[in-house]
């Protein structure tokens, strides 16, 4: 007897198993119970997105669905994705995905233990209302322009990186700021 959701759930934990063969036959089942090309590649495009950490399938997975709402997709094109979201590593097997995880759990966490946080001063910059507001009153030290989109802020970003390997409100480096300021106005003179 077919029931769709169940079926849908054994291709689901077959892909999650990394069992081609047994994802395969629900496949089949899916497909010779009149689920269209279209509802199967959109299923494949969200396991890709949900579990599957390469970016690459992920891709492929939303190509073939687009294709599909296009209405020119082909079971070639299914099949090839079946068959990448079974064999591509799943985000629990690797590092980095593992950190996904845990940092998106500990992200919610927060959000649902404290409610919405003040925002950091590093994201006050001219892309804010209140930055022109600090401005306006005087309050140029509540502001900081280390990480705005403009000339100076992108380039305190690449020496940033260049020093440290990283980019961080936690790094405050004077000689940077010194450094950049002066490549900044030379530019703006020059310009």
């Amino acid at each position: 007897m077919f029931i769709k959701d169940e079926a849908v759930s054994a291709l689901i934990k077959s892909m999650r198993f990394a069992n081609f063969e047994e994802a395969s036959y629900w496949f089949i089942v899916l497909q010779e119970n009149n689920m269209s090309g279209k509802y199967l590649a959109k299923r494949l495009a969200i396991f890709a997105a949900e579990d599957c950490i390469e970016p690459e399938l992920i891709v492929l997975a939303n190509t073939v669905y687009q294709t599909y709402l296009m209405e020119v997709g082909n079971d070639n094109m299914l099949w090839q994705v079946l068959y990448w979201c079974c064999k591509s590593k799943k985000f629990w097997e690797v590092e980095q995905g593992l950190e996904y995880e845990l940092t998106i759990n500990k992200a919610i966490r927060r959000f649902t233990q404290q409610g919405i946080e003040l925002t950091p001063t590093w994201a006050i910059d001219k892309h804010t209302k209140r930055y022109f507001e600090l401005q306006s009153q005087g309050k140029y030290n509540e502001t900081d322009i280390r990480f705005s989109g403009d000339d100076f802020g992108r380039l305190f970003m690449i020496r940033m990186y260049q020093k440290y390997g990283r980019i961080s409100a936690d790094i405050y480096d004077e000689e940077i700021l010194r450094e950049v300021k002066e490549e900044v106005a030379e530019l703006n003179k020059n310009s």
